[in-house]
C-alpha cells in the first residue's frame, strides 16, 4: 500500500512541476499564434467562400511554370509562420538580438530580392521599363 502512496505522490509532484512551467511568458505567445492562426484561416475560409471577388487561394502556392499547386511553396509558407513565431516569442523572452533580425530579413525579404536579380542578370525575366516622362 505505501507504493501506491509514493507513486500517487510521485504523480502529483510531476503533475505540479509541469503546471508550475506554464507561465504567461510561454502561454502567450502560443495563444497570440493561434489566434492569428485561427483568424488567417476565417479570412481566408470568407475569401474562398465568395467566387464573385475571384479570389483563390490555390494560386497562393501554384508554380506558375508548372500551372499545379507546388509543395515547395506551402513548406515555405508554413516555414515563414514557425520562423515568425520563432522571433516574437524570442523578442518576448527578451533573447531577440540584432543578428536574429538581420537574418530574419535577409532570409524572408532579401532572398527573394536576390533571386529577382540574378534573373535578370541571367536574362530569364526582365525588369518593367522604367516610367516615361509625364506618366506615373
Amino acid at each position: 500500500m505505501s507504493d501506491r502512496g509514493a507513486d500517487a505522490d510521485q504523480i502529483l509532484a510531476a503533475a505540479g512541476s509541469l503546471f508550475n512551467s506554464f507561465t504567461f511568458d510561454k502561454v502567450i505567445p502560443t495563444v497570440a499564434l493561434l489566434c492569428m492562426s485561427g483568424l488567417l484561416l476565417t479570412m481566408l475560409y470568407y475569401a474562398q467562400k465568395n467566387p464573385e471577388n475571384g479570389f483563390d487561394f490555390g494560386d497562393f502556392f501554384r508554380d506558375e511554370k508548372k500551372g499545379k499547386v507546388s509543395f515547395k511553396f506551402l513548406v515555405g509558407f508554413l516555414t515563414f509562420i514557425v520562423h515568425t513565431w520563432v522571433i516574437f516569442t524570442s523578442k518576448l523572452d527578451g533573447k531577440l538580438t540584432f543578428n536574429d533580425m538581420l537574418l530574419y530579413g535577409c532570409l524572408w525579404s532579401g532572398t527573394a530580392t536576390a533571386m529577382y536579380a540574378l534573373n535578370i542578370w541571367k536574362g530569364i525575366s526582365t525588369p518593367p521599363p522604367p516610367p516615361t516622362e509625364g506618366t506615373q
